[in-house]
């Protein structure tokens, strides 16, 4: 299933579960556990939001790309100077997360600065930000 991650567990007599949450995709796991393990893994699972909801470092992405105008392939933003205006994440971090909002298509790549890609803010992106922002005052 191309797109979908899903986490499989297998218990003691061998039988695989798979758990599925509508608006989570889950990273695939293979592992013989006990019960108990089983349920304290599924209370620490990792998981991405692929519905409207955005995780907080993804907000602050599009709210950082917005703020310093990176709205075009010109004007685009590398990883480095993400981080650097950030100051929490490492850009490894902040590279995931800005592939997963490529994939959602509120980011989209931008011209090179020098070898580093930069990316932009597109107008999908924005109206989400917006509705963010209503959300905030409220």
């Amino acid at each position: 299933m191309k797109g979908k991650w899903l986490l499989l567990l297998q218990d003691e007599k061998g039988c695989l579960e798979e758990i599925r949450d509508k608006s989570l995709y889950i990273f695939t796991l293979f592992i013989q556990i006990s019960k108990k393990q089983k349920e304290n893994i599924i209370r620490r699972k990792k998981v991405i939001r692929m519905n409207d909801e955005l995780v907080r470092t993804q907000y602050i992405i599009l709210k950082l790309l917005r703020t310093n105008k990176a709205t075009n392939c010109i004007r685009g933003m590398t990883v480095t100077e993400i981080s650097e205006k950030e100051g929490r994440n490492k850009p490894n971090t902040l590279y995931k997360h800005i592939k997963i909002l490529q994939k959602r298509n509120l980011v989209e790549s931008g011209i090179k600065v020098e070898r580093a890609d930069s990316y932009f803010i597109n107008e999908l992106g924005m109206e989400l930000l917006k509705k963010y922002d209503d959300m905030e005052e409220n």
